[in-house]
C-alpha cells in the first residue's frame, strides 16, 4: 500500500465526523454563534472546520467532549489525519492499543498490590470499597507514571531546545 493510499484511508476512517458533529452541536445550542460562545471559538473557524473537515487535536478534544463522544479516539484520529508519512499514520494507529496495554499492565500491578494489602485485613473489604480503592490507586499510579514520563522527556531534551 502506498504512503498516500494509507494516509487517505486513515482520513476516511474517523471517530469524529467534523461537519455532522458541528451541525448537531450548533442545532442543540441554537446555532453557530451560540456554539462559538460555548466552545469559545471564532464563528468563522467553525464554518471553516465544517467545510474542510479538519480540526486541531485540541479543538477535536473540545468538540468531542462537548458532544459526549470518545474524545481520546477523536484526538488520535485527528493526529493521524495530520500525518505526513505512512510511519506516522501507523504510529497513531497503534497508539490506543499500546496505551491500553500499558494501562492493563499497570492495573494488574495495582490490583496485585491491593490484594496483598487486603489479605492482611481480618475480613476482606466490601466490593464497593475495593472498587473505590482500586479506582483511587489507579488514578494515583497513572498520574505518577505520567509525571515520570514527562520528567524523563524533559531531561532527555537538549538544554538548547528547552530554553
Amino acid at each position: 500500500m502506498s504512503n498516500g493510499t494509507l494516509i487517505e484511508l486513515m482520513r476516511d476512517v474517523k471517530a469524529l465526523d467534523v461537519e455532522a458533529t458541528l451541525d448537531a452541536a450548533a442545532a442543540a445550542v441554537g446555532g453557530i454563534r451560540a456554539l462559538s460562545r460555548e466552545l469559545e471559538w471564532d464563528p468563522g473557524s467553525i464554518i471553516k472546520a465544517r467545510t474542510t473537515q479538519k480540526l486541531s487535536p485540541y479543538r477535536t478534544a473540545q468538540l468531542s467532549r462537548f458532544t459526549g463522544q470518545n474524545h481520546l479516539a477523536a484526538v488520535v484520529d485527528s493526529l493521524a489525519d495530520g500525518a505526513k508519512s505512512e510511519s506516522e499514520v501507523e504510529y497513531w494507529q497503534q497508539y490506543l492499543p499500546e496505551l491500553a496495554g500499558e494501562v492493563a499492565e499497570l492495573s494488574r500491578a495495582v490490583l496485585s498490590a491491593l490484594q496483598d494489602e487486603w489479605a492482611k485485613y481480618p475480613s476482606p473489604p466490601s466490593k464497593d470499597l475495593q472498587r473505590t480503592e482500586f479506582a483511587e490507586a489507579m488514578r494515583l499510579a497513572l498520574s505518577k507514571r505520567w509525571r515520570s514520563a514527562q520528567r524523563s522527556a524533559v531531561s532527555s531534551t537538549p538544554k538548547a531546545v528547552r530554553k
